[in-house]
């Protein structure tokens, strides 16, 4: 979760305000994948990226140009 404006009306809780990410961090963490050119920007935690994202880019890549022969 990123703190933002979003999640105002929700209502805090202990819990959850030790969870979100800053707004700024996020921003800069996601304008610098971009800057580097990445077409995928995990910004937070990586493990459910890992878990459920990663490899499915090359895949696709792979299986299009496959179908281009």
């Amino acid at each position: 979760m990123v703190e933002s404006e979003l999640y105002e009306q929700a209502g805090t809780t202990e819990k959850a305000s030790k969870s979100w990410m800053p707004l700024d961090v996020f921003t800069t963490k996601a304008m610098d994948g971009l800057k580097e050119g990445k077409v995928q920007i995990p910004v937070g935690l990586d493990a459910p990226f890992k878990k459920f994202e990663e490899g499915k880019l090359e895949y696709s890549i792979a299986f299009l140009e496959s179908r281009q022969k």
